[in-house]
């Protein structure tokens, strides 16, 4: 379920899970997977975050200090669901990963992913230190590409023949999308949320291939 995910990526989401049980949550959400990463930030995100002005125990501080402890009763034994903001963190992840031409998800997509998907109090906590995402999507656009975490590649997006109709992708992917707002399994979120960024990709590829087409002498 986690293939495209690094080891480092991986890790974080085994560590996301343990500050849940810490803090006496019942679900992974945005908080537990921001803490994950930056207990014990890997290289591409501590350098990211440096180059944006950030030190990552700066913004650790900044988070823990807003983050009440959870009143659920966590199974340790169990799957862990993730909450909706938890779910966008991975779908924005991809979709990051996916817009660099990435073909891993890494720590430091993942750091994307949770600032995108952050909401009160967390999302104030960032802003306080002047994070934005743009800069960081820039920040992390620089780094090597993923050295250390993952073998490097390019998503292909040349111009392919499609043997599927347009509309029927676009039915799946909204019918993914809304079994995502209401689904608490963990596993079969990833999957799900794996399956939705490929079909993202696959309409982009599309969408690239109809301004190539129009783009040709008697294009429409």
């Amino acid at each position: 379920m986690f293939d495209r995910f690094t080891d480092a990526a991986k890790k974080t989401m085994s560590r996301s899970r343990q500050e849940a049980l810490r803090l006496h949550d019942d679900c992974i959400d945005v908080r537990h997977i921001l803490l994950g990463l930056l207990r014990q930030p890997c290289p591409d995100v501590a350098t990211a975050l440096t180059n944006v002005g950030v030190q990552p125990a700066q913004l650790l501080a900044a988070i823990e200090a807003v983050i009440p402890a959870g009143n659920g009763q966590p199974n340790s034994m169990g799957q862990m669901p993730f909450t909706v903001a938890g779910k966008q963190v991975l779908m924005k992840a991809m979709e990051a990963a996916a817009a660099m031409h990435h073909t891993w998800i890494g720590t430091e997509h993942l750091l994307l992913g949770a600032v995108a998907a952050a909401e009160r109090p967390i999302a104030t906590a960032i802003a306080s230190l002047g994070l934005q995402y743009e800069s960081l999507q820039q920040a992390v656009a620089a780094l090597a590409t993923g050295a250390g975490e993952a073998t490097p590649g390019k998503v292909d997006r040349g111009l392919r023949a499609p043997s599927f109709r347009l509309a029927d992708v676009l039915v799946q992917l909204a019918e993914m999308e809304r079994w995502l707002r209401v689904s608490t399994d963990a596993a079969a979120s990833v999957q799900q949320l794996e399956a939705a960024a490929a079909l993202r990709d696959l309409l982009d590829q599309c969408k690239q291939a109809g301004e190539r087409l129009r783009a040709l002498p008697g294009g429409a």
